[in-house]
């Protein structure tokens, strides 16, 4: 049997972690004078195992126990939608329509979602886009970079967990250890 998930079944690791882009959601009500909305149509970009997660409240076989529902709360500036005339609407949905085909067109030429949020950001017109991503996939990619990239990864999500484990153990405030990730403060665990 696979070691990590034994770990799983053994109750070692019960951390989730999720990465996602939301690419539709609709308002559902109000709550404490905010907005809730629900995500429609979204992408996981990643999910991983993580024996300390950024989501506390997130773990595996949560959706088993129908106490452990939790809502999600966007907080935007201006609640108040309605304001926007016909033109503004009719653009924010060519946007929408633009950066979710970006997104399709990416994942179908097996490129990362980073490399789509590039292009998005660029402003550049759907059709630059797809002509970008053909050139991009027509690049090799060799071997070794890819190790690079999953290497890199996993080092970073190590040192993230770190920084979380040392700062819950010690009893500081969360804010201050997410404010040592967001600078890049190397780990915070001693190696033997």
């Amino acid at each position: 049997m696979d070691p990590i998930w034994q770990d799983v079944q053994d109750g070692i690791i019960t951390g989730i972690s999720v990465g996602y882009m939301v690419h539709e959601y609709e308002e559902i009500g109000e709550k404490e004078n905010l907005s809730l909305v629900r995500a429609n149509k979204w992408e996981a970009t990643e999910i991983s195992l993580a024996p300390v997660q950024a989501d506390i409240d997130s773990g595996i076989g949560r959706s088993q126990n129908p106490e452990d529902h939790h809502e999600t709360i966007f907080i935007r500036n201006n609640k108040n939608t309605n304001t926007m005339t016909p033109e503004e609407k009719a653009a924010r949905a060519a946007e929408r329509k633009r950066s979710a085909d970006i997104v399709k067109a990416c994942r179908a030429a097996n490129l990362n979602a980073e490399y789509a949020q590039e292009l998005i950001e660029s402003e550049r017109t759907l059709d630059e886009a797809l002509a970008a991503i053909e050139v991009k996939k027509a690049q090799p990619v060799p071997v070794n970079e890819t190790e690079i990239r999953a290497a890199s990864a996993k080092e970073e999500r190590t040192r993230i967990a770190h920084i979380r484990t040392a700062v819950r153990m010690t009893g500081i405030a969360d804010a201050f250890g997410e404010d040592l990730i967001e600078k890049g403060t190397p780990s915070l665990r001693r190696e033997p």
